[in-house]
């Protein structure tokens, strides 16, 4: 997937509710069905917006329409547009997050929005059936994504650095939409509780239960941490690395799910998908969690929860995909294909000691585990 800019089955902003489910999200673009668009219709909506011809490919998507688009002179750039089902605010705030980080430090490596022919930063437009979508333009990191690359300690590090920049772009940035809800924020890892019924397999319905102990167990303390609009996504199919050399960070996607939440939950985030597959899972988070606190220090309490907060992103991980797998059979393969894996990680983390954990995290930060 050249730049990275394929949505994975687990980038989605929110997921329609069972009809047994009390929970507060509400049905969104995740289910409801668009009509596509042909990549002729995308050529030329390009013309017409940014004045230029370019030759439009789709690429996989599973809320938004998305094309890599060539342009005459050669330049390599991504249309994208917007879902109808997503909340015109929702759009807008995600446009100014990625506007916020190139005005506060236009040298972090994330996608740059690309202004139409009358300066719009993103725009409702008319297709050809009548329908109007709102259209987004951003630059095209070129590498590969992160995605089936053993972790690395330099690689680690540098992706700790530059989420810690991002978030310190974001530091002050405010929106009236900024505190809109994802189902993959941390934040609500209890609402996975009416996933467990549908887990048919007992091993795995038990330890999704345990999780969600271990979250319940440390909801509290979490709901004092310090908040802020953030990534919130720093999976491995957001991370664009050098083809040359994957040590490298070449470049960070996909605001789609940014959100203001807890600072140290986009942290747990990005250390549930650099965990290490062999020996102490946590192993592989270590370098990006140092890099992290050597840009942006992490508080004490912070850094105490971390490793619960690891847990439960992979609760979250496993509950939304069991979910999502129930609801789409016809494409339960590919939903599921990182699913098995998750899983035995989960087990893992789940049967270290806690304060070893805590330990470890701590050791990364430079911190001691008070006794």
């Amino acid at each position: 997937m050249g730049a990275g800019t394929m949505l994975g089955a687990e980038n989605t902003a929110g997921w329609e509710a069972a009809p047994r489910m009390t929970t507060r999200y509400a049905p969104g673009s995740m289910t409801a069905q668009a009509a596509p668009v042909a990549p002729e219709e995308a050529e030329a909506i390009f013309a017409r917006e940014f004045g230029t011809p370019g030759r439009a490919k789709r690429l996989i998507g599973e809320r938004d329409q998305n094309f890599a688009l060539t342009t005459a002179d050669g330049r390599a750039v991504m249309l994208k547009l917007i879902h109808p089902a997503e909340d015109p605010a929702v759009t807008d705030f995600q446009t100014q997050v990625l506007l916020q980080v190139e005005r506060a430090d236009p040298t972090i490596p994330v996608q740059r929005v690309i202004r139409a022919q009358d300066g719009a930063a993103d725009k409702p437009v008319r297709l050809a059936d009548g329908s109007t979508r709102r259209l987004r333009m951003v630059s095209f990191l070129p590498g590969r994504i992160q995605r089936g690359l053993p972790p690395s300690l330099a690689r680690g590090r540098e992706l700790g650095e530059i989420l810690a920049r991002i978030q310190l772009a974001l530091q002050d940035f405010a929106h009236p939409a900024d505190s809109h809800e994802i189902a993959w924020d941390i934040s609500y890892t209890d609402r996975q509780r009416v996933v467990v019924p549908e887990i048919e397999d007992p091993h795995r319905r038990a330890l999704l239960v345990e999780g969600l102990d271990r979250f319940d167990a440390i909801k509290d303390a979490m709901d004092k941490l310090r908040r802020q609009v953030v990534h919130n996504d720093l999976s491995y199919d957001n991370v664009v690395v050098d083809e040359q050399n994957p040590d490298r960070v070449a470049g960070v996607l996909d605001f789609g799910d940014a959100t203001r939440t807890a600072v140290v939950n986009d942290l747990a985030v990005a250390c549930a998908y650099n965990l290490a597959e062999e020996g102490d899972p946590l192993d592989g988070a270590i370098p990006l969690v140092a890099g992290f606190h050597a840009t942006r220090p992490l508080l004490p309490g912070e850094v105490a929860l971390l490793a619960e907060l690891t847990i439960a992103r992979m609760v979250v991980r496993v509950g939304i995909t069991e979910w999502r797998a129930v609801r789409f059979p016809e494409n339960r393969d590919y939903i599921l294909r990182t699913t098995p894996m998750t899983w035995r990680l989960l087990e893992v983390l789940l049967r270290q000691s806690p304060r070893q954990q805590q330990d470890k995290m701590m050791r990364a930060c430079d911190m001691e585990l008070s006794r």
